[in-house]
């Protein structure tokens, strides 16, 4: 009932029962106007791959919750866990612009996703895996609890959508999400070939696995 006030949606009603666990499903149902749908399919060669929402923070804040407790958890990382935000009126005023040609929705982890786009548009797509574009917060919690960062920053639940901008309107892009206070993560871009996923850090091209945290 909140996230379909926050977002203008209506609720049409459900069914509360006893049970001997708590379960949730929900179905939703709209319209899109012809030609105006935003696809998986349309990345072309030389768009950017951007995350519009961040990387990493809600397998981090889950760490931290297992290991201390949520209690102990600050009130940002609380709300990553109990309060995740669609990026939609995000999507939406990026859309209205023209700035993405492709999108897909990260519900089972980055790297799925990413394929997703490389699949339907026939492209392949180079993640810049330098160790300097790691949010710090991802980097801590992974020194801290032992894992590789990428884990983190590929992991799902952050409720992020992965988008390739047009590469001749990056600039309209950056000022838009400048002025809007939208948080992103540049992933990479789109290039020439097969659908692939290739990882590039030091100057070194090496193809990446695919790896998805399946959920459905």
């Amino acid at each position: 009932t909140e996230a379909c006030q926050v977002y203008g949606i209506d609720n049409a009603g459900g069914n509360i029962r006893d049970a001997s666990k708590f379960a949730c499903h929900g179905t939703a149902i709209g319209t899109v106007p012809v030609g105006s749908q935003l696809k998986r399919r349309g990345a072309r060669p030389g768009d950017i791959l951007i995350s519009i929402g961040e990387c990493g923070l809600f397998a981090t804040a889950y760490l931290k919750g297992k290991k201390y407790g949520f209690d102990k958890l600050s009130e940002f990382d609380k709300m990553r866990l109990i309060r995740p935000q669609a990026r939609i009126r995000e999507m939406q005023l990026l859309h209205s612009h023209r700035l993405i040609t492709a999108a897909s929705d990260n519900s089972d982890g980055v790297l799925g996703t990413v394929w997703n786009i490389a699949e339907a548009s026939e492209c392949s797509i180079e993640i810049d895996m330098r160790p300097e574009t790691l949010p710090d917060s991802v980097v801590r919690a992974a020194s801290e609890f032992g894992y590789d960062p990428w884990n983190l920053m590929f992991f799902w639940g952050d409720w992020q959508v992965i988008a390739a901008i047009a590469g001749d309107k990056i600039k309209d892009f950056w000022r838009i999400v400048d002025k809007n206070h939208i948080p992103v993560q540049p992933l990479g871009r789109c290039c020439e070939g097969p659908p692939q996923l290739v990882g590039v850090s030091a100057g070194r091209k090496h193809r990446l696995k695919l790896l998805r945290n399946e959920n459905f």
